[in-house]
């Protein structure tokens, strides 16, 4: 849908996420600290050009890793498959 979304990943996962493509909007200890997080959702909602670049990483890392076909050929290499 090219939306961004917000959501709290382990700290563990980011590089993960890094080789993938997907670099955090923001990285925060203090995520979990009300304040914080609304004033990133403020920005996000009140900066339509941050808005739709964020939606766009999101769209294009879920084509490259959450497509059927292509978890399907991952999947298959894994078990020596071939399509």
């Amino acid at each position: 849908m090219k939306m961004p979304v917000v959501a709290n990943v382990h700290p563990t996962v980011y590089d993960e996420l890094k080789d993938r493509g997907i670099e955090p909007w923001f990285i925060d200890p203090g995520f979990n600290e009300k304040a914080r997080l609304k004033d990133h959702i403020k920005e996000l909602y009140s900066d339509a050009s941050l808005r739709k670049k964020m939606g766009m990483k999101g769209y294009k890392y879920v084509r490259k890793w959450h497509d059927l076909t292509v978890c399907a050929r991952r999947f298959l290499s894994m078990i020596d498959i071939h399509m």
